[in-house]
């Protein structure tokens, strides 16, 4: 996250996602998934990184502590 626009952050560059976006509704990333499963993305376009986002947003969201 910036500094100056904390949260601001694109996670998703195909959606507009920020990593704000997905702290407030963890829905969203199922959103996001069924966005790739059906072909809307544009990953290797939009994504600087020319890659699908979803590896990315999976490793910055909390995981639940482990029984």
């Amino acid at each position: 996250m910036t500094a100056e626009c904390p949260g601001r952050d694109l996670a998703c560059y195909c959606f507009g996602y920020t990593f704000e976006d997905l702290e407030r509704d963890p829905g969203v990333v199922a959103t996001i998934e069924e966005h790739v499963r059906s072909g809307r993305c544009a990953c290797k376009v939009r994504n600087p990184r020319g890659i699908c986002c979803l590896g990315e947003i999976r490793k910055a969201l909390p995981r639940p502590p482990a029984v």
